[in-house]
């Protein structure tokens, strides 16, 4: 067979001697370095090449009694999603603006051929890894300010892989062949579109449907609709980490598919799935920060208005640990960016200007400060700390001053704006609660502030102000709204008034919590049995326990915060109704 092979190929060639030239111009494209000599691998791919791709020898081919070429040997040219701005070195994803990658399974046996142009000394054409995302090896290093053109190069596939990586400029073309023999070109692939989501880091969805804290792994989720199929490439490790988790639209669980295994990192690569019936959102897992994540989907179904949009979740803890930063994007067919942090606040302090009394977490925490205001309260902290409430830190770690430089808003909403990050689709403003001190007097929270108050940032309206006016002198079209406190009972009365009176200044949509949920102080009967029980066991102190619960402790076992799974649901679900009429 192969000497007849042989035959075949040395009679077309003698057929197109006179076109020789021509044929390789136009076919065998290679890339020429100084240097570099053509090697024997060199000649064998052009053969292939030519074999491949000749016109001249597929038409003249019966004179010889010779079947068509391709049923002998085809060369599929095979899609994937490319992931812009990242490039892959031997220890996972790197960020850079200029490149982009493409990821496929593949193993030693298989002939790939790909066109890509690198540039840059760390940015490798081709990166191998096995099974268990262990790496293997590389292929053409590329250097420093020079685009190398790598046309149909021939990659040797080291023993053991299971994943290839491509590396590209992020303004070319990829292209992957693989060579099939005995068989014609496969038909079309499904035709699968990236989903870009945000990652949600320093947890994972159990397959059970249970989120978890761990500080090694991630998630994301995106929405999904019945018969969507799906293809991922993801490690994850450990039973009880399902590589995807599906639940319905108010968060039920409704299944998994793949489990990991206790001490072993398995590595899918274009592991396709269907989306089961009754789903509405998918939970993709992941390892590590740096490990390749990509989801791509196959749907038949209408993209929805809000597809390929981006949600900016600006709060305190209650959205940040509540799910509905995410879920409801999610459900609309957004991706949210869930940037809320706990104990923080808007305001940088008391209304007369001091910071007496502010909690520190609060202070430390305030998106109203600039970086450089962080910094000095870094460099000064010995003798500021004294001056706020709670048990402060004698001193503050190179983990505490990140944190703290990361709560300003030219951190935390500025990259946003400039250019540095995607411009939201949608900014949603979710704080006040953290923002009522008790030094403050009602006018603070139920009168708009007087022209030369407007801008204070001693206040939460002041404060809030000038992050309206900054999305605004970035992006004069900006879609902003302002989300209430869950309950207006007590002194939460003036503040839910106050975000109010700021949404009907600036005439933005306004979702009122308070009047939405239900979550009022009445008491429920009959439910003082629950204080023994689990959640609400945990959350004891303070609280009279002879005495039937109030229905707002029923949905939040704390006080505060949406520690259990039905509270998370209705909010996701009331915010879902709310941003789906936005558009």
């Amino acid at each position: 067979m192969k000497k007849l092979f042989l035959l075949i190929f040395l009679i077309a060639g003698k057929i197109n001697a006179q076109n020789k030239l021509s044929t390789e111009n136009s076919v065998r494209q290679r890339i020429i370095k100084p240097g570099v000599k053509i090697t024997a691998d060199d000649i064998q791919n052009a053969f292939n090449r030519v074999i491949a791709f000749s016109d001249s020898i597929k038409n003249r081919n019966t004179h010889y009694g010779v079947q068509d070429v391709n049923t002998i040997i085809s060369y599929n040219v095979e899609k994937y999603s490319e992931k812009l701005g990242q490039y892959v070195s031997s220890t996972g994803t790197n960020i850079n603006a200029g490149t982009k990658f493409v990821c496929f399974a593949a193993t030693q046996n298989d002939s790939i051929w790909v066109s890509s142009v690198t540039n840059g000394s760390a940015v490798h054409l081709a990166r191998f890894f096995g099974a268990n995302n262990n790496y293997i090896g590389q292929q053409d290093v590329g250097i420093d300010g020079v685009d190398l053109v790598w046309a149909e190069r021939k990659l040797n596939i080291p023993s053991g892989t299971t994943r290839i990586v491509i590396n590209c400029r992020s303004d070319k073309n990829v292209i992957i062949k693989r060579r099939s023999v005995g068989f014609n070109a496969l038909a079309s692939p499904q035709n699968y579109q990236l989903v870009n989501v945000p990652v949600v880091s320093g947890f994972y969805m159990g397959k059970t449907g249970s989120e978890t804290k761990n500080s090694t792994r991630k998630y994301c989720l995106f929405g999904v609709n019945p018969g969507d199929r799906l293809r991922i490439t993801s490690n994850i490790s450990g039973d009880p980490i399902a590589l995807v988790v599906y639940k319905d639209s108010i968060g039920n669980y409704v299944s998994h598919d793949q489990v990991g295994t206790n001490g072993v990192t398995s590595a899918f690569t274009n592991y396709e799935t269907t989306v089961p019936s009754r789903a509405s959102i998918a939970y993709v897992n992941g390892g590590a920060a740096a490990d390749i994540m990509l989801i791509e989907r196959s749907s038949n179904r209408q993209p929805t208005q809000w597809e390929g949009y981006y949600v900016l979740w600006l709060g305190t803890s209650i959205p940040e640990g509540g799910y509905y930063p995410f879920a409801a994007p999610a459900l609309l067919g957004a991706a949210g960016i869930n940037r809320a942090k706990g104990s923080s606040v808007v305001r940088i302090a008391n209304s007369s200007g001091t910071i007496t009394g502010i909690p520190y977490e609060n202070y430390l925490y305030s998106l109203g400060h600039t970086i450089s205001e962080k910094i000095s309260i870094i460099n000064n902290w010995s003798t500021i700390r004294s001056s706020l409430a709670g048990t402060t830190p004698a001193s503050l770690s190179p983990a505490d001053t990140s944190l703290i430089i990361g709560c300003s808003y030219q951190k935390r909403l500025l990259p946003y704006l400039d250019g540095t990050l995607p411009m939201p689709s949608l900014f949603v403003l979710d704080h006040g609660r953290n923002d009522n001190f008790g030094s403050d007097n009602d006018s603070l929270w139920t009168k708009t502030p007087i022209s030369s108050q407007r801008l204070n940032r001693n206040t939460f309206m002041g404060a809030t102000n000038v992050l309206i006016e900054l999305i605004y002198r970035y992006n004069p079209r900006a879609r902003i709204v302002i989300i209430s406190h869950n309950t207006n009972k007590g002194s939460w009365a003036r503040v839910v008034n106050g975000q109010r009176l700021l949404a009907e200044y600036w005439n933005l949509p306004f979702l009122d919590l308070s009047q939405k949920l239900g979550w009022s102080d009445q008491l429920a009967p009959g439910s003082q049995s629950l204080w023994a029980s689990s959640p609400w066991s945990l959350y004891t102190f303070g609280q009279n326990t002879s005495l039937d619960m109030s229905l707002y402790r029923i949905w939040n076992p704390d006080g505060t915060h949406l520690y259990t799974s039905w509270s998370r649901q209705l909010v996701t679900n009331v915010c879902f109704e709310f941003l789906r009429g936005l558009y």
